[in-house]
């Protein structure tokens, strides 16, 4: 027998043998993780690998598996989910919640002050907000200089003083909030002679009204139309 017969015959040999080893060993038969069975387990995997330097974070972004997309079984797909839910989850973890969303429940609110009819204000000395009583003599009102020949009031006027030497209108606004005040004055005290016109309807009169007294001032509030009080 030459020597390339006698290795033919060694390989018929060993393939046999291969043969009956495989047709002896049981195989296992393991049941395959469908894709939501393997996305949980992953959900539910803690990820410890997560660097902390700088070179490390850059190194990782490149070799981030996320980046590979070249599917070639469906494990492999269920795979890639599975991390971009485990991602995502994670960066949410980091996110800050809404906060607090009743006034009276914050850090530098006195809540013990709360009571019904007050106003909330800013107490310097507990760095906190407290509720206070309203007090007429504490609140500080807007003033407003009239030198032109018509002035029109404006959101938040409330008194109005005119020192124009010469005839001058104000205009009143058709409709505003129920209970604003307002004031005119004649601080040049000529009205007798440069009356001041208040253009408006004034109750339930659309002439309006005219100050001709020296010195003089009218009051006036809304309800439902403006009224001399």
């Amino acid at each position: 027998m030459s020597a390339i017969e006698e290795f033919k015959r060694l390989l018929e040999e060993a393939q046999e043998s291969s043969h009956k080893l495989v047709e002896q060993t049981p195989v296992p038969i393991v049941e395959e993780e469908n894709i939501v069975q393997k996305t949980a387990r992953l959900i539910r995997t803690k990820n410890d690998n997560t660097p902390s330097a700088p070179q490390d974070i850059e190194a990782q972004r490149w070799n981030d598996p996320l980046r590979n997309t070249n599917f070639v079984t469906q494990e492999q797909m269920a795979d890639h989910y599975g991390q971009f839910l485990q991602r995502i989850q994670q960066q949410m973890s980091t996110m800050s919640g809404g906060g607090e969303v009743k006034l009276r429940m914050l850090d530098d609110v006195d809540r013990s002050s709360i009571s019904d009819g007050k106003f909330l204000k800013f107490d310097s000395t507990s760095n906190k907000f407290n509720f206070a009583n309203v007090n007429a003599n504490s609140l500080i009102t807007n003033t407003t200089y009239v030198t032109t020949a018509e002035y029109t009031v404006q959101e938040d006027d409330y008194y109005i003083g005119v020192d124009y030497a010469a005839p001058t209108t104000i205009i009143l606004p058709v409709s505003d909030i129920d209970g604003r005040h307002l004031v005119i004055k004649d601080e040049d005290g000529d009205a007798a002679t440069n009356p001041i016109t208040i253009s408006g309807t004034i109750d339930n009169d659309a002439g309006g009204a005219t100050l001709q007294i020296n010195n003089g001032s009218l009051s006036l509030i809304y309800r439902n139309g403006w009224r001399i009080i």
